[in-house]
């Protein structure tokens, strides 16, 4: 805004339409027996050195998304690492702030268990579908609220229906073949971008400097504890005593993978829970 920018436009969903990169394809192929295609497949996906063995991808891309929930979780939970929050125990806990007490009280965990699907990876387009409907009410409340707040528009360039129509109507083998993923966007973008975005098979960071923001707002987090502490709706919901390890933990959680999610999935939401609750609570 304070730029004259009226207008944002970003990749949202992109993953899930032109970017989209065909993981899906091995479980597809699986599932409907053919298990040469398949094999030949995973071969190509394990060929460079820093990739994962062709068992480990017919087992975690071929098979594992085929599972029911249950089985699938209880795999995820044997695991770990990629999923932790469905690792822990109580499953939910590394990515919620709720008091447990009050998980308890509400069901969390026999709710989270029936809703485990909207954990899981999505598996054919039908999925896709489902998992971008999901999350459109969300977005389009987000979007307007932003519009509203800064009078800018976020718009989302990949969310056009005649591309989400388009993309899910094609063979997921157009998304991922001979071990290339997101072959889709990558021939569409062959003539039009550099060789070094196309053939680029590393993964971006997003507000790589969360974390920076975090710590130099470390005096004020305290602060808003302080305040958070004396709303019993917040405190009877929230695990504020968790918070506030994690906060007083802040100097020394670079160099701690568990304490860096901690930060990012439970200390920021708790912080924004809380504070709603707070204004709830008021009555303003």
């Amino acid at each position: 805004r304070q730029r004259n920018v009226r207008v944002l436009l970003n990749g949202t969903p992109g993953n899930f339409t032109i970017s989209y990169d065909g993981q899906r394809l091995l479980s597809q192929l699986v599932r409907e027996g053919k298990w040469g295609a398949a094999l030949r497949e995973a071969r190509a996906q394990s060929a460079p050195a820093t990739s994962p063995s062709m068992l480990h991808i017919v087992l975690a891309a071929g098979l594992m998304p085929l599972l029911p929930d249950r089985l699938w979780l209880m795999a995820k939970q044997l695991q770990g690492g990629n999923f932790p929050g469905l690792a822990a125990m109580p499953p939910w806990q590394t990515a919620s702030p709720i008091r447990g007490e009050f998980a308890r009280d509400q069901g969390i965990e026999k709710r989270f268990r029936s809703a485990v699907h909207f954990s899981r990876p999505y598996l054919g387009p039908a999925s896709r579908a489902t998992a971008m409907l999901w999350r459109a009410d969300r977005r389009g409340d987000l979007r307007r609220g932003e519009e509203r707040l800064y009078g800018v528009q976020n718009r989302d360039l990949p969310a056009d229906i005649r591309l989400i129509d388009f993309c899910l109507s094609i063979p997921e083998d157009q998304f991922m073949r001979d071990g290339i993923s997101r072959w889709l966007i990558r021939r569409a973008g062959a003539n039009r971008l550099p060789t070094v975005v196309c053939d680029n098979n590393t993964r971006g960071f997003q507000a790589p400097d969360w974390f920076e923001a975090l710590k130099a707002a470390r005096g004020r987090l305290i602060e808003e504890l302080n305040s958070l502490e004396q709303s019993p709706l917040a405190s009877e919901m929230i695990d504020l005593g968790r918070l506030r390890r994690l906060v007083e933990r802040l100097s020394s959680a670079e160099n701690d993978s568990r304490a860096l999610q901690d930060s990012r999935a439970v200390l920021e939401p708790g912080i924004a829970m809380g504070r709603f609750l707070a204004w709830v609570e008021s009555g303003r």
